[in-house]
């Protein structure tokens, strides 16, 4: 059985300028650097508490580590090393981190907010788009759909270059390019979506909120 620690918290207002910069510091200067180039206020956050997240997940599996060990594949999606993988994703409040050695993962989380979800027609299969306009609730099930497929083209690490469409899914499982994905939909919150992809179907969750 492998183990799979996802660490989550939430946040509604800023951070206390001396406790940012705290925080701020504990990151390498790349990824302070990084976190500068957001506009908003919200992003800057998000960004820095998945970092701070991330950080304290590598602790908790024995990884001593600094980020700045951090690569990045041709696609932009950062790793560590051949062992260890990790994810993170944020929408809205909420910030969520996965992490798990000797497996392969990728996480999705999004609220689930009024959009004009036609727009995003041409990224689903015939009977996935079927399933979204017969819904009593269309726009959670256009966003469980969603969050499945970002799921596994992060877990796949190739990202967006991936068109959404050619992601088959059935029976809690999505298929790609050959590659079975096994799918887990965690209810952090009734207002959001979220899925964890993983390539293999034995794994223990931890899910572990983290109050800053």
């Amino acid at each position: 059985m492998l183990h799979v620690n996802i660490l989550f918290t939430s946040f509604t207002e800023q951070f206390a300028l001396p406790i940012w910069n705290l925080y701020l510091g504990l990151l390498p200067i790349d990824l302070q650097k990084k976190n500068s180039r957001f506009l908003r206020w919200q992003d800057r956050h998000s960004h820095l508490i998945g970092m701070l997240l991330l950080k304290k997940g590598l602790k908790e599996i024995g990884y001593e580590k600094s980020l700045t060990e951090l690569k990045y594949n041709q696609y932009g999606r950062p790793y560590l090393n051949k062992k260890i993988d990790f994810n993170i994703s944020h929408s809205g409040n909420y910030v969520i981190c996965a992490i798990a050695n000797d497996l392969r993962l990728g996480i999705d989380i999004e609220k689930v907010d009024k959009i004009d979800y036609t727009d995003f027609k041409n990224m689903m299969r015939h009977s996935e788009w079927k399933d979204i306009v017969n819904s009593i609730y269309p726009s959670f099930t256009f966003f469980q759909y969603w969050t499945i497929k970002e799921s596994v083209i992060k877990a796949d690490g190739r990202g967006l270059s991936i068109p959404l469409k050619d992601i088959y899914i059935k029976n809690e499982k999505a298929y790609l390019d050959g590659e079975t994905w096994f799918l887990k939909k965690l209810q952090l919150d009734k207002d959001y979506s979220c899925c964890l992809a993983t390539n293999n179907s034995e794994i223990d969750i931890h899910i572990h909120e983290i109050n800053f």
